[in-house]
């Protein structure tokens, strides 16, 4: 983030398993999270990012769209306050082709800047 125009950005909270990382509302922050995101483990959170109803009708559109890839065996996400989760069952090979392209395509229904965002 630091090198991508956001010298003053904060170190991460880590708080046990928990990472939060905070949002700032500039543009170098937008091109500078959309370059590093990938870095993050996927369901970070961002402190001042907020789901709303329709990011969750998102989430929804996004876990469906696995579904019709062939991944059905993964549960609807839950929501926490701004907290997402989507949890993939271990018989779930997340590092074959057939995974990592459909989660490229359907992580794009996620609005940019959530988790799980692409």
């Amino acid at each position: 983030m630091r090198k991508h125009g956001n010298s003053q950005f904060p170190n991460p909270i880590q708080n046990g398993n928990s990472i939060t990382m905070m949002k700032m509302n500039t543009p170098q922050y937008a091109s500078a999270d959309a370059t590093c995101r990938h870095f993050l483990p996927d369901g970070v959170g961002v402190q001042g990012a907020t789901i709303t109803a329709a990011d969750q009708v998102d989430y929804l559109k996004a876990v469906g769209c696995m579904h019709t890839h062939g991944f059905t065996g993964i549960p609807d996400p839950t929501f926490t306050g701004d907290n997402v989760h989507i949890a993939v069952p271990s018989t779930i090979d997340q590092s074959s082709s057939q995974f990592e392209k459909a989660l490229a395509t359907c992580r794009k229904l996620i609005p940019a800047g959530l988790p799980y965002s692409s």
